[in-house]
């Protein structure tokens, strides 16, 4: 195998034999390349690492479960600053937060970057799926509303991708529903057991069913393939309407349905899974999904009602969980805040 620089890769390509076998990835060859290759014979396909990166490893899934850990540590170390300065009086504004975030995490060894730029959207800005603050669009943040937060971290053991929406005052009851019928779509999928074979859009069907019984949808995929200290946004498999790819056992992905009201406030809640084996009957094999993220689902903004039982006792399950993996890498302040947050419903 030879390695050649950028700027020779097309005049090389040209030159081949025609009977040159090359594999073309078509999303990765611009056009020039494609040409240039063009007397050969090509074999179109995707990449060899791509499937191989979907499936992870034993050892690579024991190290993301402990990096996240880590990371949900690293926001309740945020949680516990974020509402503390706000009782003091405390400015604070989605750019300030966002930066204290990041400090947070890059407090956990092995942490190398944000795996993206934080979403950090207060109450309007909640509503823009893909809000990004900067100088400019910086906003303040009070003490009313409520305030979603999607990030993550690349740390050597892992790739993370967390979002959490929060009440900053008293949630109206508008607020209330929205949020409970996305945390009761993001739990059905979650609990699921599924048939080998199913694929990404089967599953987004059985998410947003939730939604659309409560007179709700959203227009963004319901999750993504998530890269193994690599890439947050990692396929082949993905969660959409769009998505023929199969789940398979091993493949790491997120769950992450929302709600949005333009110009008021806008939910998500997400965890990332892992594709583990359920049952193998005489009607084959059924796959389900092993819950890898640990960090607080606020339960302030639940409208109980509206929750089934099954979802109930998973969550206040999953808040044990939470507190117990949780709690020996918080100080004090830290470990009761959690311990509030973490009350059964």
């Amino acid at each position: 195998m030879k390695l050649k620089g950028y700027n020779e890769i097309e005049s090389s390509l040209s030159e081949l034999d025609a009977s040159a076998r090359l594999l073309l990835i078509a999303q990765y060859a611009g056009f020039s390349l494609a040409k240039a290759a063009s007397h050969c014979v090509l074999i179109k396909g995707r990449a060899i690492a791509t499937d191989i990166k979907a499936v992870k490893n034993p050892v690579e899934v024991a190290h993301l479960k402990q990096a996240l850990i880590d990371d949900g540590a690293a926001m309740v170390k945020f949680f516990t600053w974020l509402y503390r300065s706000m009782r003091e009086g405390e400015e604070m504004s989605e750019l300030k937060a966002s930066r204290k975030l990041e400090a947070f995490r890059a407090e956990v060894e092995g942490f190398r970057h944000v795996s993206f730029e934080s979403i950090m959207g207060y109450g309007p800005d909640g509503a823009l799926n893909h809000y990004s603050v900067d100088e400019e669009s910086d906003k303040p943040v009070k003490n009313e509303n409520i305030f979603l937060i999607d990030s993550g971290g690349n740390f050597l053991h892992g790739t993370t991708d967390t979002t959490r929406t929060i009440p900053m005052g008293e949630p109206t009851q508008l607020q209330k529903e929205d949020y409970t019928a996305v945390l009761g779509a993001m739990l059905e999928l979650l609990m699921l057991e599924f048939a080998e074979g199913t694929n990404g859009a089967q599953l987004d069907g059985v998410c947003r069913q939730v939604l659309w019984r409560h007179g709700r949808h959203f227009k963004h995929g319901t999750g993504h393939g998530v890269g193994f200290g690599l890439e947050v946004h990692e396929g082949p498999q993905n969660i959409s309407g769009r998505s023929t790819e199969k789940m398979m056992l091993g493949m790491i992905t997120t769950i992450e349905p929302g709600c949005y009201r333009a110009g008021k406030h806008g939910v998500r809640i997400e965890n990332m899974v892992h594709t583990v084996l359920g049952q193998d009957t005489e009607f084959g094999r059924f796959f389900k999904f092993e819950n890898l993220t640990f960090c607080p689902i606020n339960t302030d903004l639940i409208e109980k009602s509206m929750l089934p039982a099954h979802q109930i006792e998973w969550l206040n399950n999953y808040h044990v969980e939470v507190l117990e993996k949780l709690s020996p890498l918080l100080n004090a302040e830290e470990r009761e805040w959690l311990a509030q947050e973490c009350r059964p419903v």
